[in-house]
């Protein structure tokens, strides 16, 4: 479910103060399950991510879970480098969060409340850890590439502050999505397949429910993500993002695009 949710983030145009509000709703064996958010701003060779994400209903009563994760960087061309990251989450009541500041030279540092305690994870070394890029910013990169060059195929090193993967996307040509009363969108997108190869902190004992132990992660089922155009002006953007789960299958539908909120106007001190 985090990889899924991660995946629910667009780039919004090259101009300053330009951002948009993507709106999803997930749902789970044909039940809305989860409310999630992804807003982003972008100003020349800057960008930031917000990406929000709680379960709902009757769900959310049982299994209550509730995650927030930021990130702000520097855009040039294909590229996106974080400069910081931010993750926070509460299941059940426990609360988990993650920072990570990153240096020159590929060089971060990475502090995570509970951190891995070598029971239920190892932690990652320094060196594996290196030249990574948090979640959020890896698929802001592969959407950068896919505006550049239309096509999202490309491998990326990744460390959320436990778990350090590699997180890649492979392209499986168009597909037209109808239209239904779940989504806003409806027409042809870019169809990409998201997968992962766990490198290192790795879960070493989890009960069954989404995170299933497995020595190399080879059971997780792979990401299929729909990318297309929203709004004129605006790069394409994740439209319809589907997945197995123990559970049934989980598809996540785009139900409303907005542009973010304006800051409030600064105090000139005037009467």
């Amino acid at each position: 479910m985090a990889l899924a949710a991660s995946l629910l983030v667009g780039i919004a145009p090259t101009h300053a103060a330009d951002g948009v509000r993507l709106l999803y709703r997930v749902h789970v064996g044909g039940i809305a399950v989860l409310d999630a958010s992804a807003d982003v701003a972008v100003a020349p060779g800057r960008y930031t991510v917000t990406v929000q994400a709680a379960t709902d209903g009757l769900i959310g009563r049982f299994a209550a879970w509730r995650t927030q994760s930021t990130v702000a960087g520097a855009l040039a061309g294909t590229s996106a480098t974080p400069e910081s990251f931010r993750a926070s989450s509460l299941w059940r009541g426990e609360p988990r969060s993650v920072r990570i500041d990153y240096g020159p030279g590929g060089v971060l540092s990475a502090v995570a409340d509970p951190p891995a305690d070598g029971v239920e994870r190892d932690p990652v070394p320094a060196d594996l850890q290196r030249g990574t890029l948090d979640p959020l910013s890896a698929v802001v990169a592969t959407m950068l590439g896919v505006r550049s060059d239309g096509t999202c195929g490309r491998s990326l090193p990744v460390f959320d502050g436990r778990h350090r993967y590699d997180l890649s996307f492979v392209p499986f040509g168009g597909r037209t999505l109808e239209r239904t009363r779940y989504s806003v969108f409806a027409g042809d997108t870019l169809h990409c397949r998201a997968s992962y190869r766990s490198i290192a902190g790795q879960w070493k004992n989890r009960s069954s429910g989404w995170f299933r132990p497995s020595a190399d992660d080879a059971e997780r089922p792979p990401v299929d993500v729909f990318i297309a155009p929203v709004r004129e002006g605006v790069p394409p953007v994740p439209v319809r993002v589907e997945m197995d789960s123990p559970f049934g299958s989980v598809v996540a539908h785009l139900v409303e695009v907005a542009g973010l909120p304006s800051p409030p106007a600064a105090d000139g001190g005037g009467p």
